[in-house]
């Protein structure tokens, strides 16, 4: 493992993406649905209060699996990892980093951290709302005017709940970008490389759904067992509560090793070198 090349070669990534508009787009767009949730966020609790019941809370949901959070990964993951390496492949210079001293898993580990880089800061508004919310909580009268909830949210956030939501943004779009890499590898077209990720979650949000209709996949069962460890929202809600799963965090460091092997393995498929 080579520091200094996978290091150039997230480099050169994170400046190529950062010089097309249509990324500037996405992180726009990112951060504005970000900033509905927060204000939906904001107007719930002010309406109905905090719920006696820990699961039905909306700040622990705010940073778990609600319809905003979904909705934006579903489409920013596949937008954003589609190019990483399918794009070197219809311009043509994939050819050129297989075939140069750098080994093929240092370009991938570098593709996947500007990948992971990328997917991080798409979804950091989140939990940087909610941590504006913590410290303003309507002591910033000076802001009457300027936003649509002047007077704060007039609630307390725990700190658990905040860090554990953020570490769990942060690890689940680092799975996110292994995934992103392993279909970018397969792929000779971006196009199809955003397909095949987008029909992956989607493939992944209905075992979540179907746990979820069968009781949050706590029901003993042979079939439930086996789709438990793809209930990946669910993991995320598990952050969301304040806890710290460590048993989690090594599945989930286990998953993203198994990916990218793959990834590494499937390039070698596809270009049909030695490699």
């Amino acid at each position: 493992m080579n520091l200094s090349a996978i290091h150039t070669v997230w480099q050169w990534e994170l400046r190529t993406f950062f010089r097309r508009p249509a990324h500037w787009l996405v992180l726009a767009a990112a951060v504005l649905t970000a900033a509905c949730a927060t204000t939906w966020l904001v107007a719930l609790v002010a309406r109905q209060g905090l719920p006696a019941r820990l699961d039905d809370d909306p700040i622990r949901q705010f940073l778990g699996p609600n319809l905003f959070l979904v909705g934006t990964v579903m489409w920013v993951a596949p937008l954003l990892t589609m190019n990483l390496v399918a794009e070197d492949r219809r311009r043509g210079s994939w050819e050129l980093l297989v075939t140069s001293p750098t080994a093929l898993a240092d370009v991938l580990l570098g593709k996947f951290l500007a990948g992971w880089t990328v997917l991080a800061t798409c979804l950091a508004p989140w939990p940087v709302f909610l941590l504006v919310l913590s410290l303003w909580n309507g002591r910033a009268t000076w802001l009457r005017g300027w936003c649509p909830w002047p007077a704060g949210a007039g609630f307390d956030i725990e700190p658990g709940v905040l860090l554990g939501g953020a570490l769990g943004l942060l690890v689940f779009s680092g799975v996110l970008a292994a995934w992103g890499t392993l279909t970018s590898a397969w792929s000779r077209r971006p196009l199809m490389a955003a397909l095949a990720m987008a029909g992956w979650l989607g493939l992944l949000l209905v075992i979540t759904l179907a746990l979820q209709w069968v009781g949050d996949g706590r029901q003993p069962g042979g079939w439930i067992d086996w789709l438990r460890p793809w209930g990946v929202w669910h993991h995320l809600a598990e952050y969301s509560r304040g806890a710290i799963p460590v048993r989690r965090l090594a599945q989930q460091a286990a998953v993203m090793t198994a990916t990218l092997w793959l990834a590494h393995r499937t390039c070698r498929w596809v270009d049909g070198g030695p490699r």
